[in-house]
């Protein structure tokens, strides 16, 4: 029984990973119009600092050379940095016509899925970035099915996602341990109510 309990009491303060992810939201909130929300904090060590570029305004663009989609969701203005290194599946996501932004701001932030590139506001050392844009098209032009999720790793254990739609929610690691905890300790209630 001792053993029991300083074993739960072990899980509860058992070191938690620190990843942050970025996630992308995408709406079809109007038969010609996407509506795509991000929020997040990236941690950039492991990447590869490709430079800083001026603003790219596209969503699910067409790569006519492999016939696989980039996905930039630029917000706010100016420069950005850009960084190399993540990874994910770049034929996955959209590749239909490229649709350009109408409105946005927040944060600059994107990811370019065809060239495994990352864009952050020029400067951006880590804390929370915030974006949104709305884009002319809707999920069949580009080429976006409805209730998936993509997600490209970087380095550092982070993770940059991007959610079309109604996607299902994935329990955190954190909650898991927390419910783990619950059933060890109505196991050992019912336990000791049958002894």
């Amino acid at each position: 029984m001792l053993f029991s309990f300083a074993a739960v009491v072990g899980l509860c303060f058992a070191p938690m990973s620190h990843a942050f992810s970025y996630t992308v939201d995408l709406q079809q909130t109007a038969p010609n119009k996407i509506t795509a929300t991000g929020s997040g904090s990236l941690d950039l060590a492991g990447l590869t600092f490709a430079g800083t570029s001026s603003t790219v305004d596209l969503i699910a663009g067409e790569n006519t050379a492999s016939n696989t989609g980039e996905y930039f969701l630029s917000t706010g203005s100016g420069s950005y940095d850009e960084y190399t290194g993540i990874t994910g599946t770049a034929a996955d996501f959209g590749g239909g016509t490229a649709s350009e932004i109408g409105t946005g701001s927040g944060d600059f932030v994107g990811i370019n899925t065809f060239s495994d590139d990352l864009f952050v506001p020029t400067g951006y050392t880590g804390g929370t970035l915030n974006s949104s844009a709305t884009f002319t098209g809707d999920f069949g032009t580009l080429r976006l099915v409805d209730g998936t999720s993509f997600t490209y790793n970087l380095p550092s254990g982070d993770t940059f996602t991007i959610d079309v739609g109604n996607v299902a929610a994935t329990p955190e690691p954190g909650s898991l341990v927390l419910l783990g905890t619950g059933l060890l300790g109505f196991a050992g209630v019912v336990r000791r109510r049958l002894s």
